[in-house]
């Protein structure tokens, strides 16, 4: 699972994962970055509370799920789940779809 925003709704995400472990039971790898100016960093401090509330998880759930902290864009691969009626972005997907 990769996740790319602001450090309070990363924190938010891992904390509702951690206060309820049995969510995404298959769950072993996370991405995460933020969407900051021109970096992509997540602050220090927001990082360790990540690594804790993962931490929590894994003791709860019995998983060993691991945080991976972005530097850089990741590479992304749009998912939809309805209609795009956006044509820059029907013409991106046309690359992602099987013929």
């Amino acid at each position: 699972m990769a996740i790319q925003a602001d450090d309070p709704v990363i924190l938010s995400f891992f904390t509702s994962l951690a206060n309820q472990p049995h969510l995404l039971p298959a769950l072993q790898t996370i991405s995460a970055c933020g969407v900051h100016a021109h970096t992509f960093q997540i602050a220090d401090g927001v990082q360790e509370k990540i690594k804790s509330l993962v931490l929590v998880r894994n003791e709860a759930g019995n998983g060993d799920a691991v945080v991976c902290f972005e530097t850089g864009a990741p590479f992304q691969i749009p998912i939809f789940f309805g209609a795009v009626s956006d044509p820059s972005i029907k013409w991106s997907c046309a690359f992602l779809t099987p013929y």
